[in-house]
């Protein structure tokens, strides 16, 4: 078992890891009401050994339909509609099970409903255990952008059991992995060598691999929001290839690329404007992992001019000018506001298959 815990002036919490991780809801829920939000996918395969450790509550189930372009606005009226039918009080306990889209939503939901439900995060996709889960960050995307509506509200535990993983479709595995390489890119060098290393026993899911891989996974996130809660300086860095990434599914349409080779990308272009900025050329060696990881570096992306337009309407835009995270090097990376619109062409362009 691993225990890592983030401790923010207000509120602090665990996050385990542990296969048994479920049998220590009880311990966190402080109510007799329980609202369980489960992804459609996720409840028909852990419906019943999930329940056996909420047989001492009321329970209620709001399944929500898998898959990105369910995070919107209309499903969380649906959420709100349910629950003020049921005259929840405010310290009902709200339980999230399922991947990053799942606990993105039912975040939002417990961070407004009421203003402000008490919830548990129980990611089950390797992307929600490694990033989406950990560090409070909770929405949903509209037409215009990915995560254009959203707040920062903190759960009392996040409880992972990478057994699930065993599950979960091959290409959802590895979709989370880039993740997994943006956290080494940008703080453990040792970390993204060792990933590399270790990639064939990883993709195999041997049960030490998978525990150590999210782990130093999470402890990196955790360390950073303890330090930035609400992304007012180094928090930005866990960004580092979403611009693009963003811009390539919002332009293609949600559900059509999955977030994590949108990630895998932008992680790829990322390194390309890095290069065209001065700093030291990493390309080469990211390619190398993503492919080896089985990611997408190349893809029939669409017309460039329409990516940087819906650039401009992402959440990171300061004065104009478009944020980027970029590496610096392995284990280190910057952020930077470029207005040179050849040079975030010419970045994509390395994208085109």
């Amino acid at each position: 078992m691993a225990r890592i815990d983030v401790k923010l002036p207000h509120h602090s919490y665990p996050i385990i890891v542990e296969d048994s991780s479920y049998s220590q809801l009880k311990n966190f829920i402080k109510t007799q009401k329980v609202i369980v939000v489960a992804d459609s996918n996720v409840w028909k395969f852990l419906e019943q050994s999930f329940l056996s450790h909420l047989t001492d509550f009321d329970v209620e189930v709001l399944i929500q339909q898998a898959g990105e372009e369910n995070k919107n606005l209309e499903t969380i009226k649906k959420h709100y509609a349910v629950l003020a039918d049921k005259k929840l009080e405010r310290k009902t306990t709200l339980v999230a099970l399922g991947g990053g889209v799942v606990g993105d939503s039912a975040g939002f939901v417990a961070a407004t409903f009421l203003r402000g439900l008490p919830f548990i995060q129980c990611p089950t996709s390797l992307l929600s255990m490694v990033d989406a889960s950990v560090g409070g960050k909770v929405g949903v995307n509209l037409e215009h952008g990915k995560n254009l509506v959203g707040a920062f509200y903190q759960p009392e535990a996040v409880l992972i059991n990478p057994e699930v993983l065993q599950s979960l479709p091959k290409e959802e595995f590895i979709s989370g992995m880039a993740e997994c390489v943006k956290h080494a890119i940008i703080r453990d060098k040792d970390l993204f060598y060792w990933t590399k290393e270790n990639t064939e026993g990883i993709l195999k899911l041997e049960s030490s691999l998978i525990e150590e891989l999210i782990s130093r996974n999470v402890q990196i996130k955790a360390n950073i929001v303890e330090q930035d809660e609400k992304e007012q300086n180094i928090r930005a860095l866990l960004n580092l290839g979403h611009t693009y990434a963003h811009a390539l599914e919002s332009v293609l349409g949600y559900g059509k690329i999955s977030h994590g080779q949108a990630v895998s990308l932008g992680l790829v272009a990322a390194s390309s404007l890095s290069k065209l900025l001065g700093n030291e050329d990493i390309s080469k060696e990211v390619i190398e992992l993503l492919e080896l990881i089985g990611l997408p570096t190349k893809y029939n992306i669409p017309e460039v001019k329409l990516l940087i337009e819906k650039m401009y309407s992402d959440k990171k835009v300061s004065s104009g000018k478009l944020r980027f995270i970029v590496p610096q090097s392995i284990g280190a990376a910057e952020v930077v506001f470029v207005q040179d619109e050849q040079k975030i062409a010419q970045s994509l362009e390395v994208l085109r298959a």
